[in-house]
């Protein structure tokens, strides 16, 4: 009866798999949303909401609040994402060299 009422217990690989499932999770609703709004005001507002909505000096047109955000909210995925990218493929790309270089030496010598 005891051991019910402490905290559960986790393997590691299951917590692994449970933050994974959670990512995969968010990612899927943060799509949906996005995809949503997108469909959603792909035209605009309504002229009657736009009135409704729009301050007394507003001039008409413009890019309505969600693609401003849904831009911004990509724009800073890429600042954020992209560098971390680039210095990987640039690392990995200059490891590679090195080491094609370093078994090629390897190979001569044996030959040699």
């Amino acid at each position: 009866m005891l051991s019910t009422l402490g905290p559960r217990r986790v393997r590691p690989s299951q917590a692994r798999l449970d933050r994974r499932v959670h990512a995969s999770v968010y990612l899927r609703a943060t799509a949906i949303m996005l995809f949503a709004m997108l469909t959603h005001f792909k035209n605009g507002l309504p002229s009657a909401k736009a009135d409704a909505l729009a301050p007394a000096g507003a001039c008409e047109g413009g890019l309505p609040i969600a693609w401003l955000l849904s831009l911004v909210l990509i724009g800073l995925v890429l600042v954020a994402v992209l560098p971390v990218v680039l210095l990987g493929y640039f690392g990995a790309r200059e490891n590679t060299g090195r080491l094609m270089r370093d078994r090629s030496e390897l190979v001569l010598d044996g030959v040699v």
